[in-house]
């Protein structure tokens, strides 16, 4: 027989899920406050001045449950993480937030967004990331891992939208800063749509991979303080060329 874990929010862990707070929200934002009970945790999800009674147990390495008021969903991924966290992300609203959290075998996390309208839990949406900052405007931001050219982070802003709704807000280029050596000799052009060459990297040069936008595009800086785009594909193959980004370049970083 499968071992079942149930979980049953106690103390110990509104104060975990206060430390997890501490750790990812700046000082605009803050975590719920909640009040333990023998039947869970109970606080006004949904701004009707009555307490909701929460509750969230792991059944095995797939599936968990939440439920408010007797009311459940049964929500599957891998490896559900051992606690919940609930947080006001628009504090204008007075919706509060459930986050699930998924802990994923390359370390990376997803996170499950809920709310309680007094009838159902509705979700929200996904983010895959991780130290999140919330602002308690409606937006917060998240760390994201991106596997083009290399392996790296950026942070990516997310809003609440008038259907409630968590929603990727569009950025160009995210930063990346990385200082890389040029093992191979390739040409940087001017834009995306103008392939005129600004640059010619040299071999042992050192360069600066300023830019991405996580799809195909990055912003070199020579060691001559030029700035020229470069172009990849299939997250590894340096356009216009039949070199792999680890050919072109040392000291890239790569995470299984």
């Amino acid at each position: 027989m499968k071992r079942i874990r149930t979980i049953v929010f106690t103390l110990v862990l509104v104060l975990v899920s206060s430390i997890w707070a501490g750790i990812f929200l700046n000082n605009k934002s803050s975590v719920v406050k909640a009040q333990v009970s023998n039947g869970g945790i109970v606080t006004d999800l949904n701004g009707d001045g009555k307490l909701d009674t929460i509750k969230y147990i792991v059944k095995d390495l797939n599936t968990c449950s939440l439920t408010v008021n007797g009311i459940s969903i049964v929500h599957t991924g891998f490896n559900p993480g051992k606690s919940i966290s609930i947080i006001d992300i628009e504090k204008k609203d007075k919706l509060k937030e459930i986050i699930l959290t998924d802990n994923k075998s390359d370390n990376t996390n997803s996170s499950y967004y809920y709310f309680y309208n007094g009838l159902k839990i509705i979700f929200l949406g996904k983010v895959d990331g991780s130290n999140m900052v919330y602002y308690g405007d409606g937006t917060f931001v998240a760390e994201i891992r991106a596997s083009i050219l290399e392996t790296w982070y950026y942070k990516a802003k997310y809003h609440i939208n008038s259907n409630h709704k968590i929603v990727l807000i569009p950025k160009k280029l995210y930063e990346i800063g990385d200082v890389v050596t040029v093992k191979k000799s390739i040409r940087l052009q001017k834009s995306p749509t103008d392939s005129t060459t600004v640059a010619k990297l040299s071999v042992g040069e050192k360069v600066t991979i300023l830019y991405g936008d996580t799809r195909k595009w990055f912003i070199i800086k020579t060691s001559k303080k030029v700035n020229g785009w470069l172009a990849v594909k299939d997250c590894t193959k340096i356009v216009g060329t039949n070199y792999n980004s680890w050919d072109v370049f040392d000291n890239l970083t790569f995470i299984d």
